[in-house]
């Protein structure tokens, strides 16, 4: 019935990989994730960016928030979405009555939990999401481009792409990992042969914005990530834990008017410390300075 033989399953491509070095890729771009979506709102807390009259998030304020957290404007644009779609971030007025984007009484309910547990949320918001980040930038059918928080930014496939992709890159042999994202693309045509083209692009989003959240690392599902799909959130939080460095409630004044966190500072006192200084710096440490 058909030219080609159908009935073999397309393999992944895979290569050699340290487990560990996959893991800690992960877990620190799951409390980088956090720290992201945390800062970002807290900046828009204080000055939000206006809605657009469609209802979407301008542009130029994603192109800000992007530079703010330091990421590309992709990446931006997913947690923008995750944290809208997690009741964190939602449409309200400013100061001026001019309908803005907002922090949510959700959003310090979150900012309250510890790193595992605020990544729980986040994690299984984009799991379970119809929303599709990967569109925005691009154009629909008559040439209009996508802006983030656009109503119209969802898709039924979504939930079920992200799911199904996830579940092979979970059934990858440890010590290996995914290297050709392309055969997981010909492993989901194989899985799902009716689902329109946009299941291609879906599978390859999949895979960037698991790495971005920390759902993934370096092509593999970590056991936070493989407890995240296979178990549930709470089992998620409870391997992502332990492997979290603990957060400290102190910073190292220094006499160039710097003063160092030697780790991710404990949130309420991160939040005081950036209403007097900048962060110039982050990494292992992050380094705050006090203008004159």
């Amino acid at each position: 019935t058909t030219r080609d033989p159908v009935d073999a399953v397309p393999a992944l491509g895979t290569t050699e990989r340290d487990a560990r070095r996959s893991e800690q890729a992960a877990v620190g771009a799951a409390a980088e994730a956090v720290r992201r979506v945390e800062q970002l709102l807290e900046a828009w807390g204080v000055d939000p960016p206006s809605t657009l009259r469609s209802g979407g998030l301008a542009v130029r304020d994603l192109r800000a928030a992007a530079t703010l957290l330091g990421l590309a404007e992709a990446d931006a644009a997913l947690l923008v979405e995750v944290a809208a779609a997690a009741g964190l971030l939602a449409q309200g007025t400013d100061l001026e009555g001019t309908p803005a984007w907002l922090p949510t009484p959700a959003y310090d309910a979150w900012s309250g939990k510890d790193t595992a547990e605020r990544w729980t949320v986040l994690a299984e918001t984009w799991l379970g999401t119809s929303r599709v980040p990967g569109l925005v930038g691009g154009r629909d059918h008559a040439g209009k481009a996508w802006n983030a928080l656009v109503p119209e930014l969802s898709s039924s496939l979504a939930p079920e792409t992200r799911r199904v992709a996830l579940r092979e890159l979970a059934g990858v042999e440890p010590g290996y990992v995914l290297a050709d994202e392309d055969s997981l693309v010909e492993r989901l045509r194989w899985l799902r042969p009716r689902r329109p083209r946009l299941r291609d692009d879906l599978a390859r989003w999949t895979l960037r914005e698991a790495a971005v959240l920390g759902v993934a690392g370096l092509g593999a599902l970590p056991p936070h990530g493989r407890a995240l799909v296979v178990d549930g959130p709470e089992a998620a939080a409870r391997r992502l834990d332990p492997l979290l460095p603990d957060p400290v409630e102190h910073v190292l004044l220094q006499a160039d008017l710097t003063a160092v966190a030697p780790g991710p500072l404990e949130s309420s006192r991160a939040r005081r410390l950036e209403t007097l200084a900048r962060v110039e710096s982050r990494g292992g440490a992050t380094v705050y300075r006090f203008d004159p």
